[in-house]
């Protein structure tokens, strides 16, 4: 069964909410002084080209203003697509608007129908202001007027801003739809300050507004288009236009993993999250390269962490390309040394579009670079193409070696700046200089990401004995060991958790709570118990739980840096929540899993009724990021479900144990190299289904806290005879088996009883 869509009432209480969709991104929002459902700020990145965009019935020679039947609103479905149901006083049904947007051009649509609507009624688009500027930065063209010509004989307008160059935005009537387009006067108020002052400016910008004549079928069903395109000349535009006009966005097929389990909730979420993050991932091209846009709304770029939580939702989409191109596009970009950039945008300014990047990232070692080599990784893993990994590993390499060349005081661990890393990006003290950092966060992502590229090479060397890339897998392994023995300096005993961040000259150390040290559990670099315990006690404390927002702090309120309204201290960021939930139940007992569990329906709850399931940076902002969705991906595969995927293996270890253990637990559908994991886990019955294709080798590592070599393995593939294989079990107390490649699914039976019993 599908999703239910989730539609909200356009009242005062709507949230604006960031939609992005291929070239196309916007919000939707209510007109504060008008009422009504209206889109906001409709961006073919990096030019944003209107304020207000109002769809409405219109009867031709009335006077009075009509009144609205109903409400308006807004449905986000489970497939992805964003409507706006418009109320029409003619029809006593609502106008529905659907934003497109468009692959193959910079260009999207508006797409109005309506049933029963009457002859001679038209549809009233107006966009109020008409103003081109520079998206999120608006370092060119904000506030001047454009300079708009209308084609009569195309019923086209055209937009220029005579601040820049070689942009063009050009507006129509789509596929079947007549218009009558006309030009008006609006303005805008701009805000400035000046020292203690602020200064108030209006100034005269244009309105368009365009009365379409709708197609109309024998039921009376109509359908009009708005189209809109963006091009370097008003010829390139009329082609982004005619591509627009043409093409019909593919079926909207809801694709993915789903779950199932004693909470509907978190299923629910997870089936928006993806429809969400789908068009997000064809938005635009950086360079050439596609990309994984960080968010929906404020950052149309490529950065480092966003990227790799990307990439998990990318393969879970069935896309590897763009994690493959992504890295490319991070590594075209990086400076020699191997140092990578933190971000990489296309921006607007005096000439037309340009592409820009940090200039930091070149100067200092941060989460950025482990980032990179993860990308790498997830590409290979995705794609098996060995032609690839010898082409990139010695590039890999170069990274690593960069990374550990930071360990300056040979101590272990390796150092960033201030300033340099996500935890670092607001040092939280408003005198603090930037300095040498020892980072828990940067150093756990380290190790990790070292282990991975011990993979790589262990692969090299089986695949690819004649490419002379010799390596020593050992070595990696051995360099992430010695930051994990490391860690243990950046230990606060008395706190129960990690500093912050520490000096690397250990003059000073941030000795307060922040939730981003929660990554030492997530990246497994926390290998004592008791250190892992005092984590999972330590973020269950009642001070770091948000219980009016449902969410956890970033900083818990009895902590000196607390501020509600912090941007890094107050309300915390989903990815955050997303990796503290994880760890609970990766690393916590029963009772605390339980704990966790009614914190994550609590949090799902609160997103979908929310951020209308599109949970951005924090639980404040409505538009999907893509580190929220690939960190809820993970809590959902590794916090629950314990599934692990390694170049030689596919580990499945549930964590459910204690939360409902009479209810059955299912993960359907999720992608691993090649294959599709469905996992059905009744923890009362003490017995587990796992199905795969399995249509090449496969080692299956398996934990359940009650599998002992007594235990009953089944395995049926087709008509096949039932097949009992032999459980290997190791010193860590997980079993692993090897599954050989064949044409027929496998599907494996586990349960605690013998065989036969």
């Amino acid at each position: 069964m599908p999703a239910p869509n989730i539609t909200v009432v356009a009242t005062s209480a709507f949230r604006p909410t960031a939609v992005l969709l291929p070239h196309f991104q916007f919000q939707v929002a209510v007109d504060s002084a008008a009422g009504g459902v209206v889109l906001r700020d409709v961006t073919i990145n990096p030019v944003t080209f209107t304020g207000w965009v109002r769809v409405e019935g219109f009867q031709p020679g009335e006077r009075a203003p009509e009144t609205p039947p109903f409400s308006d609103s807004v449905r986000f479905s489970s497939d992805g697509r964003v409507t706006l149901l418009v109320a029409d006083s003619a029809t006593g049904a609502p106008l529905e608007v659907e934003a497109q947007g468009d692959t193959a051009a910079a260009a999207g649509k508006l797409v109005i129908t309506s049933p029963r609507w009457p002859y001679g009624r038209n549809v009233l688009v107006t966009i109020d202001p008409m103003d081109l500027y520079e998206h999120r930065w608006r370092s060119v063209g904000y506030g001047v007027r454009d300079r708009i010509r209308v084609d009569d004989a195309r019923h086209i307008a055209f937009f220029r801003d005579t601040t820049i160059a070689n942009t063009v935005i050009a507006v129509a009537p789509g596929r079947g739809t007549r218009a009558t387009i006309r030009t008006e006067t609006s303005s805008i108020v701009l805000t400035n300050a000046f020292g203690g002052a602020v200064g108030r400016e209006r100034r005269a910008v244009g309105r368009l507004v365009l009365a379409l004549e709708p197609a109309r079928d024998s039921t009376g069903r109509i359908r009009a288009e708005v189209v809109f395109g963006r091009g370097t000349t008003e010829d390139d535009a009329v082609e982004a236009l005619a591509q627009a006009i043409s093409d019909d966005p593919a079926p909207h097929v809801a694709i993915g993993p789903r779950v199932t389990t004693p909470s509907p909730e978190a299923g629910i979420l997870l089936a928006h999250v993806l429809a969400a993050a789908r068009p997000m991932l064809r938005y635009d091209r950086i360079a050439t390269f596609r990309n994984m846009p960080a968010g929906s709304y404020t950052f149309l770029a490529a950065f480092d962490r966003d990227g790799w939580y990307g990439a998990t939702t990318a393969l879970q989409l069935g896309d590897p390309e763009v994690v493959c191109s992504e890295y490319a596009l991070m590594k075209q970009y990086a400076d020699p040394s191997g140092a990578q950039r933190h971000e990489i945008w296309n921006r607007l300014g005096a000439q037309g579009r340009y592409v820009w990047t940090d200039d930091w990232g070149g100067r200092w070692m941060g989460d950025k670079d482990p980032y990179e080599i993860l990308k790498g990784y997830a590409c290979y893993r995705a794609t098996r193409d060995t032609a690839w990994l010898g082409g990139e590993l010695r590039y890999l390499r170069r990274i690593a070696r960069y990374v550990l060349r930071t360990d300056r005081r040979s101590d272990g661990l390796v150092e960033g700046v201030s300033y340099g890393t996500y935890s670092e990006m607001s040092p939280l003290s408003p005198t603090d200089q930037v300095y040498l950092t020892q980072d828990p966060y940067v150093n756990a992502l380290a190790a990790y990401a070292l282990d991975r590229l011990a993979e790589l090479e262990d692969e090299a060397t089986w695949r690819l004995p004649a490419a002379g890339l010799g390596d020593s897998a050992g070595a990696w392994r051995d360099a992430a060991a010695r930051i994990r023995a490391a860690l243990p300096a950046l230990w606060r005993p008395q706190m129960g958790w990690f500093t912050y961040h520490a000096m690397a000259d250990s003059a000073k150390s941030w000795d307060h709570y922040h939730l981003q040290p929660v990554d030492a559990l997530v990246f497994a670099a926390v290998a004592d118990t008791v250190m892992q315990a005092a984590m999972v006690g330590t973020l269950l404390r009642p001070q770091w739980w948000d219980e009016r927002n449902r969410g956890f702090f970033a900083v818990p309120t009895d902590d000196p840096w607390f501020s509600r309204d912090g941007y890094w201290t107050g309300w915390g960021w989903h990815i955050m929540d997303f990796k503290a939930l994880e760890a609970v139940f990766r690393y916590g007992s029963a009772e605390q899993r339980r704990v966790g569990w009614q914190r994550l329906r609590e949090e799902a709850s609160r997103i979908i009724r929310v951020n209308y399931g599109r949970p951005g940076e924090r639980g404040d902002n409505n538009g999907l990021f893509m580190f929220s969705a690939g960190s809820y991906l993970d809590l959902l595969a590794r916090g629950l479900f314990g599934v692990d995927e390694h170049l030689d293996s596919l580990q499945v270890a549930p964590h459910v144990d204690g939360i409902a253990d009479d209810s059955t637990w299912r993960l359907d559908g999720w992608r691993v190299s090649g294959d599709s994991l469905t996992i059905a886990y009744r923890p009362a019955a003490h017995a587990a289904t796992i199905g795969l294709v399995a249509a090449h080798h496969t080692r299956l590592v398996l934990r359940f806290p009650w599998l002992a070599a007594g235990s009953c393995a089944e395995l049926r593939r087709g008509a096949a005879p039932v097949e009992h294989p032999v459980l290997t079990f190791r010193t860590d107390g997980s079993a692993y088996l090897d599954l050989r490649g064949f044409f027929e699914s496998a599907v494996l039976t586990l349960s605690a009883r013998p065989c036969g019993s």
